[in-house]
């Protein structure tokens, strides 16, 4: 008996919601319907003899097809929130990283402006750099290439959302110090 209710059981959830809509819109147009209807169309008496088989049916299909359509309800919910959630932390962490360009040393700001005045797209460093290494570490630098020189190190880029806040706001580079200059007099 039990192998037979997880058998039903089974079949009900692979079952499409299709099959329990034509259930209950059949079941509950012969329960509901108006009697010169359903005896016009010849099923009077299977009413008549079947009414609880009929009234079990409908309610049993509209019941699956509540469950059904909660369910997926409860599932896009549960999207809506994780979308809204990470939507929420991608708004805070980029909060926090621009907050981090407004604390810049004057050596990190020097090191910023070639991307922003020059509009430079990568710049190269040094592995051992350690104002690259501070910049990266502030998720501002990333680098660009697996492959460098020896002598002129390795290019890097300025993130996205750094170079768009840093444009918006060029006066944070103000009181930038010549450490890139210092650092690479050739480019200069």
């Amino acid at each position: 008996m039990i192998e037979q209710f997880t058998a039903l059981l089974s079949a009900l959830r692979h079952s499409s919601p299709i099959i329990f809509l034509g259930l209950a819109i059949f079941s509950g147009t012969i329960l509901f319907g108006a009697d010169s209807f359903v005896h016009t169309v010849g099923l009077g008496d299977f009413k008549k003899s079947n009414v609880s088989y009929l009234g079990g049916i409908f309610i049993g299909s509209i019941s699956i097809l509540l469950a059904q359509f909660l369910f997926q309800l409860y599932k896009l919910a549960g999207k809506i929130v994780v979308r809204l959630n990470k939507r929420r932390s991608e708004r805070n962490k980029l909060i926090m990283l621009t907050t981090e360009l407004s604390k810049l040393t004057p050596d990190e700001k020097s090191y910023l402006v070639p991307y922003i005045l020059n509009q430079d797209t990568s710049v190269n460093f040094l592995a051992e750099d350690g104002i690259k290494g501070s910049l990266e570490n502030k998720r501002i630098l990333q680098q660009a290439s697996e492959i460098g020189r020896m002598l002129s190190g390795f290019a890097y880029i300025l993130q996205p959302w750094a170079r768009e806040h840093l444009e918006a706001n060029p006066h944070l580079l103000d009181g930038a110090s010549n450490a890139f200059e210092n650092r690479f007099p050739s480019i200069y």
